[in-house]
């Protein structure tokens, strides 16, 4: 079986893909994998993986911030490469990630005498009332909502979503995936502490920006009373005004031995230092749609926990309510007093934590476990 994937970023900025990526290539003949040019440098992939990318090279940022003109030269390319490969390549599943690939595969379709049949997962939500008008990504929600009538099989990393989508009018399967990391990872940490930790190592891995408490995190470092060693690592890319603002922050505490700001690293090498901390920082105020929905779709609260490694949470019910009966997932309202309380316990209770945490990984929280049903479904439908 031959299957073509269409990812409008690039599939190594979405561990989620790449988990699907290398499952589906040991069972498929072949994986086509076509993406926009943004990154200029690729990972290993399995030797029946081609990756195809359209336009010239430009920066995953700068492509966000390009003009509304370049911006539809660049979506009219990847939709003329798309169309060629599926009408040559003649793939038996076509795979859309999220609702650019979409618009783009239905105006290819139009076109095709031989219709593949079409796998719609959906990573991120489109908020309408924060698209412009007449942009591509206004377009693509549209289409998405008229489109559900056409798709084999719809899957979403978060059962919450669901009703962002007219699911009324899916002609196919659906199926929940959550974005944990697979099995197969190297997650494996060492931990030659016992008892009491004394020494507390924090990261936060992802987007930069608001909404993650970073600043209310690098202000308790400050004021903490915990009587533990506490450090932070920030890891990822990065609103530039925003990480000024932190190094400024860092700087005025007077905190450089204590928080730094790392650029982004590829995936196998965030883990490797990802499992060199503690304690993991997932912390997402509800300020949108995705931030509300992300307690399976935010693949870095499992990260941490593949690695062994317990995890704050901001406390809001999106959270509670699916993991409060979870012992490595800690809830905060990131007020002194609370994150003071966390690092605390935590400290007195981390090896067996730690182990939970593990354990929850490897026999339940894992990507293998949910997108194998997925995997037999497509095969089984050829």
């Amino acid at each position: 079986m031959k299957i073509l994937a269409a990812v409008y970023s690039h599939p190594e900025y979405y561990p989620p893909t790449q988990n699907a990526i290398a499952q589906l290539s040991s069972v498929a003949k072949e994986i086509i994998v076509i993406s926009r040019n943004v990154k200029d440098t690729e990972g290993v992939y399995p030797k029946n993986v081609r990756l195809i990318k359209t336009g010239r090279f430009k920066p995953i940022r700068e492509s966000e911030q390009s003009s509304l003109i370049w911006k539809v030269t660049s979506f009219i390319v990847f939709t003329y490469t798309l169309f060629k490969c599926v009408r040559k390549q003649k793939p038996e599943w076509v795979i859309a990630y999220d609702p650019i690939p979409l618009l783009a595969y239905s105006l290819a379709f139009r076109l095709l005498r031989k219709k593949p049949k079409l796998w719609y997962h959906n990573h991120d939500v489109l908020e309408p009332n924060t698209l412009k008008k007449y942009s591509v990504s206004w377009f693509a929600y549209r289409n998405e909502q008229n489109y559900f009538g056409k798709i084999d099989l719809f899957s979403l990393p978060s059962e919450e979503r669901k009703q962002f989508f007219p699911m009324e009018k899916l002609k196919g399967q659906y199926f929940f995936i959550p974005n944990y990391p697979s099995i197969l990872t190297d997650t494996k940490k060492i931990n030659n502490q016992s008892g009491t930790k004394k020494i507390i190592k924090l990261i936060y891995q992802g987007h930069i920006g608001e909404g993650h408490g970073l600043n209310e995190v690098i202000n308790f470092l400050k004021l903490e009373k915990t009587g533990l060693e506490i450090s932070l690592t920030i890891i990822g890319h990065a609103n530039d005004n925003f990480k000024d603002s932190l190094i400024s922050l860092i700087n005025e505490l007077d905190l450089q031995n204590k928080v730094k700001i790392l650029d982004p690293l590829p995936y196998q090498r965030l883990l490797s230092l990802t499992k060199q901390h503690d304690v993991g920082l997932a912390i997402h105020q509800p300020v949108n749609i995705a931030f509300r929905t992300a307690a399976t779709s935010s693949n870095k609260i499992y990260e941490y926990l593949a690695c062994g490694m317990p995890v704050i949470l901001y406390d809001h019910a999106s959270y509670r309510i699916p993991l409060n009966n979870r012992n490595w997932a800690y809830f905060t309202d990131l007020t002194l007093d609370s994150l003071g309380k966390i690092l605390t316990e935590i400290s007195g209770n981390f090896e067996k934590v730690s182990h939970q945490a593990e354990s929850d990984f490897k026999n339940e929280l894992n990507f293998e476990r949910y997108f194998s049903l997925a995997k037999q479904y497509i095969f089984n439908k050829v």
